[in-house]
């Protein structure tokens, strides 16, 4: 369990003694599911003991660069030592799988360490870099800690100069074609 709560059910003052308690349910349930959700490598897709995968659904067994990466953001007022473990591994994890070319993976598979750089239909991760240098930053500025960001220097020049790569014209923006990241493909395919 965390060591505070994030918020005060009874903060809320609209809301009626039974609301609040479900606010609170609500809260401590979200707290188990990240629970069930850590993982050596970091924050696992799905809770692996919950779920069983086969076929394509193997890749639910891996730790998602984006998703990672947001769970990473959006944990970070938790003060729980676990949870903070765990943010740390799954940056560690997508950071050390880099190509050499400096793209970041979609995801590395948990089971196996194998790094996975395209998504559905083979189209590349555009966002899995821009989520981790931004998860990156907020875990290094939440925490004090700059080892990463340190550690990683070279990795993060290479994926800013893959990035930077993506903007065709060098206006500043990525040019990112119409289905041109996994998430953007799902509408189409």
């Amino acid at each position: 369990m965390a060591k505070r709560i994030l918020f005060n059910p009874s903060e809320y003052r609209e809301l009626n003694a039974e609301e609040q308690e479900l606010l609170h349910v609500a809260y401590q349930k979200a707290l188990e599911a990240l629970r069930r959700n850590i993982t050596e490598k970091g924050f696992s897709a799905c809770s692996l003991v919950d779920n069983v995968v086969y076929g394509t659904d193997a890749n639910y067994r891996a730790v998602w660069a984006r998703d990672g990466a947001m769970t990473v953001i959006w944990t970070l007022d938790l003060d729980d030592d676990e949870i903070r473990a765990c943010q740390r591994a799954t940056l560690d994890t997508i950071f050390s799988h880099q190509s050499p070319a400096g793209q970041i993976p979609g995801y590395v598979t948990i089971d196996d360490d194998k790094p996975e750089y395209m998504g559905v239909g083979g189209i590349t991760a555009i966002d899995a870099g821009l989520w981790m240098v931004i998860a990156l930053w907020r875990y290094s500025q939440k925490t004090d800690d700059w080892s990463l960001v340190e550690k990683y220097a070279a990795q993060l020049q290479r994926l800013m100069d893959w990035l930077t790569a993506q903007d065709a014209n060098n206006c500043g923006m990525l040019e990112i074609p119409e289905a041109g990241d996994w998430t953007d493909l799902f509408a189409r395919s």
